[in-house]
């Protein structure tokens, strides 16, 4: 049977957990004290304009959809091989990188011999994905 790992948290009844943050001493925090915290934490830095690449760009990640997907018992045996923990991300990952593979194939930038295992059949009538 799997740990429970979810706590639940009260902070109208419950005592403030060891260890954890103290959200009342933030809330009360003022704009001058959090600032002063910031400049005092060089990790905790703004970055300044001239800190980015010229060619920098802001990438905004698109969250993930649940689904339910039948896979071969084989497939799920060997991501899981590598570790129960985090194999659906894996598969996630093996999925992302083959259509990744596959818009290179169909602007022609894969090798002739590999361009056959990313390219669908019906290729021509479709756009790049």
């Amino acid at each position: 049977m799997k740990e429970k790992r979810t706590v639940s948290f009260n902070p109208e009844t419950d005592e403030l957990p060891e260890g954890r943050t103290d959200f009342q001493r933030l809330d009360n925090q003022t704009d001058e004290e959090i600032a002063r915290a910031v400049a005092d934490d060089p990790e905790a830095a703004p970055l300044l304009e001239g800190d980015l690449p010229p060619d920098a760009r802001l990438i905004i990640p698109v969250g993930k959809e649940t689904i339910t997907i039948r896979l071969d018992r084989e497939v799920v045996a060997a991501f899981r091989a590598q570790g129960t923990k985090g194999y659906q991300t894996r598969i996630n990952k093996a999925l992302h990188t083959y259509l990744q593979l596959q818009r290179l194939a169909l602007r022609g930038s894969l090798p002739p011999d590999v361009h056959e295992y990313f390219v669908p059949p019906d290729a021509t009538k479709r756009t790049t994905p």
